[in-house]
């Protein structure tokens, strides 16, 4: 099925127009010649998004279900340092390894003061909602960037704020060069740069979060079970035990809540 995308030229300010993805290219031309930022919605959509964006000039409040064939994780800088945002990098790219995701299927950016990773759908998330429970709990040091109306930067187009480039970077790239080494790369497009295709994989559809809650005037669930009225999703996940073909991606995400917690 066809593909569409919220864009905002210029600034977030100027979103509204939808584009078929096939015009991507085009407005990333457009940007680069007149050292424009260029915006674009985090998930696809069908055509009906171009009559829901000309009444209402956003995609919030669209109901239509979005494409969700790739995953974009957000390592925002946050006044940080540019030292320590690519050390935060470093380490949601070996949780990422930890979670067995080849390298194939890692695509990492510098978007100009921060990090994207850019994945296939490897959980085989169907709801924006999914995706938000699920990695919000196992990547914690990532931002909240998972709703429908969402917009993130496309890749070889400027942002202002620091002059640099959201540039692709090889794995090698990415690991091995200093902070001051990317920003050096950042200064221009890398229009040349190109990915290996995706590998076809979904093997991480197990650890999707679906969340569910327990309901108070059910006593003999928290008598039979040891568990509070409203249950994490941790406590199950300990109470269940060790399962098959799961305990390695248990541990990872039993041992990230605990840090975040």
């Amino acid at each position: 099925m066809e593909r569409y995308v919220e864009t905002a030229l210029g600034t977030p300010i100027n979103r509204g127009r939808a584009v078929h993805i096939n015009e991507i290219a085009k407005l990333q031309k457009q940007a680069q010649t007149n050292l424009l930022e260029l915006y674009r919605s985090y998930y696809f959509f069908d055509q009906t998004l171009i009559d829901h964006l000309k009444a209402f000039k956003t995609v919030r409040g669209f109901h239509g279900t979005p494409f969700i064939d790739f995953i974009t994780l957000d390592i925002d800088k946050n006044g940080s340092t540019d030292i320590y945002v690519h050390q935060r990098a470093i380490g949601v790219y070996n949780l990422l390894r930890e979670f067995e995701v080849s390298e194939i299927n890692i695509r990492p950016y510098y978007s100009g003061s921060g990090y994207h990773f850019v994945l296939p759908n490897l959980w085989n998330f169907r709801t924006p909602e999914e995706v938000r429970e699920t990695l919000m709990e196992q990547f914690t040091d990532c931002d909240n960037i998972y709703d429908k109306a969402r917009l993130i930067r496309v890749a070889n187009t400027i942002n202002f704020k620091t002059q640099r480039y959201k540039i692709p970077l090889s794995i090698k790239e990415f690991l091995h060069s200093t902070s001051d080494e990317i920003i050096q790369l950042a200064q221009a497009p890398r229009m040349d740069f190109k990915f290996e295709d995706f590998e076809s994989d979904q093997h991480l559809e197990t650890t999707k979060i679906k969340r569910s809650f327990v309901v108070t005037q059910q006593p003999v669930m928290v008598a039979d079970e040891g568990l509070p009225p409203i249950v994490t999703c941790m406590q199950k996940l300990y109470n269940s035990g060790p399962q098959q073909g799961k305990r390695h991606v248990s541990i990872i995400r039993m041992a990230s809540a605990f840090k975040r917690g």
